[in-house]
């Protein structure tokens, strides 16, 4: 029929299939789309992000050499561990002097309040003689009086020579305990120095090994070169082998040169230990002496003691007999009156003897405090962990020199880290702390981390560069600023999965 409706011809290459897989395609896309800008509605997201953790660097307070190390980079360490330990001998040097300069000071300050005291008993006993004499001329109640004085000044007297001797012998003992000191000290020395000696002999006998199986190297090159030579001769070796026998005696000669300096040098070393040692013997003998000295001074101070203990005792006894006496003419005794001016100037005495005190009571709270930083100074050769975490950036290796101030390493703390996304300043409005967060770390492909915002700055990041740019002189090209933000993690096993400085995508729901 003509009048029949003609299917339409499908064009070649096109598959029937093709147009509705488009369509899906585009559908799939325009539905994509409009989930982004939906979700864009609700999330503030930036790739401008990165891992980041309060990193704790290890200063030393004081400078030496480190003696110990118990870490090494990449290490775990817990709160409190020991890390480093410095050489701690001069401090350990300093607390003995500070301490020996604190007992001086604290028997200074014993011998002024003994001083003290003895001033004011011989005032006391000024005052008596004058009231004596003044009383002299009504009878016998000045003498009485004069023996009373007499009989209190020997007491006072007595007892300050006594107190006098038990400082002396307390000095003595002191000295006895510095001497022990010092020969521990030298001791110790003996013990370092023979220690050396031994050492340096070992090194001799290496250095003696050395040279044995350099002349031995040297005989076998020098036979190979003669062999090479008579062979070259022969036309049975070339040049070059020739020239390589000659080079190897000639290296085996200057190694040989080489060991026979360090034996010599090992030799003088051993003689330089020796004298060493022997120096370190001969002190340890002036120790002892020094020793048997202090003990002689102190048996002779408990002497002195005992003998002055007695005086007191003696002179006691002469001051009861004396009043007795003076008890019968007591009435009589007030006319002694005229010991005002002599008084006075006994009380100016002691106070000038007293404040003398005071000045040595300084001292000693000085001394006090000076071995109280010594004692800091030593406790500060040991560094500790500040907090738990992994060690990193360990600039220290054993017997360098740690300056004071200057970091040794860093602890990284693992279980505390966190996010700082930098967003725009246009994405900033509507941030607020709290809101809820989603990270996408790279190193951690396929999972995303739930967080919250911590904390916003008070400042865009380009404030604290080197060189901060003045955004209010009229910039040809206004550049975008950038927020710093902190983004806590929820889950603290989150972050233990973390490292500090894994670039991240940050999204924040402000709605």
């Amino acid at each position: 029929m003509s009048d029949a409706i003609e299917e339409p011809t499908p064009v070649k290459g096109r598959p029937g299939w093709l147009r509705p897989l488009i369509i899906v395609a585009i559908l799939v896309a325009v539905g994509f789309g409009v989930a982004n800008y939906v979700r864009g509605l609700s999330y503030e997201t930036t790739d401008n992000a990165a891992t980041a953790a309060d990193v704790v660097q290890v200063v030393p307070q004081v400078t030496g050499n480190v003696a110990k190390l118990h870490v090494d980079d990449n290490q775990e360490v817990k709160a409190g561990d020991l890390l480093i330990e410095l050489d701690p001998s001069k401090y350990e040097a300093a607390v003995n002097i500070a301490e020996a300069n604190l007992k001086s000071a604290v028997a200074d300050a014993q011998a002024a309040g003994i001083d003290v005291r003895l001033t004011s008993v011989l005032g006391e006993a000024e005052r008596t003689t004058a009231s004596g004499t003044v009383g002299e001329a009504s009878g016998s109640v000045g003498v009485a009086e004069a023996g009373v004085g007499q009989a209190r000044a020997n007491v006072g007297e007595a007892r300050a020579t006594e107190q006098v001797a038990s400082q002396d012998e307390r000095s003595a003992q002191i000295d006895v305990e510095n001497a022990k000191w010092g020969e521990q000290g030298a001791t110790g020395g003996v013990a370092s120095a023979s220690a050396a000696l031994e050492a340096a002999k070992s090194q001799e006998g290496a250095a003696q090994a050395s040279v044995d199986a350099a002349r031995v190297k040297l005989e076998t090159a020098a036979k190979q070169a003669t062999r090479m030579e008579t062979l070259y001769k022969a036309g049975a070796v070339s040049q070059r082998d020739l020239d390589l026998a000659r080079w190897e005696q000639s290296d085996a000669q200057s190694g040989l040169d080489t060991a026979e300096k360090a034996r010599a040098a090992a030799e003088s070393a051993i003689k330089q230990r020796q004298a060493e040692l022997d120096e370190a013997k001969v002190k340890v003998s002036q120790s002892q002496a020094m020793i048997r000295q202090a003990r002689s001074r102190f048996d002779s101070a408990v002497q002195r003691h005992r003998a002055m203990s007695a005086a007191t005792a003696s002179a006691q006894a002469g001051l009861q007999s004396a009043e007795k006496g003076l008890a019968a003419a007591e009435g009589r005794a007030r006319q002694s009156l005229g010991l005002s001016q002599s008084a006075n100037a006994s009380g100016e005495k002691v106070r000038l003897k007293e404040a003398a005190q005071l000045q040595a009571q300084a001292k000693v709270d000085q001394a006090r405090a000076v071995l109280t930083a010594a004692k800091l100074d030593l406790q500060h050769t040991r560094l500790y962990s500040p907090i738990t975490g992994r060690v990193s950036r360990k600039l220290v290796q054993l017997g360098g020199l740690a300056q004071a101030g200057a970091p040794l390493l860093s602890v990284v703390p693992e279980e505390r880290v966190y996010v700082v996304a930098n967003y725009k300043e246009t994405q900033t409005a509507k941030i607020k702390v709290g809101q809820e967060a989603e990270i996408e770390v790279d190193g951690l492909p396929g999972k995303r981390l739930p967080g919250h915002v911590e904390s916003i700055s008070a400042a865009t990041g380009s404030t604290f560069a080197l060189l901060p740019p003045d955004n209010a002189t009229g910039n040809f090209v206004k550049v975008v600023q950038r927020v710093p933000v902190r983004i806590k993690l929820d889950r603290p096993e989150d972050a233990a999965l973390l490292r500090v400085g894994l670039s991240s995508v940050v999204s924040i729901k402000v709605r």
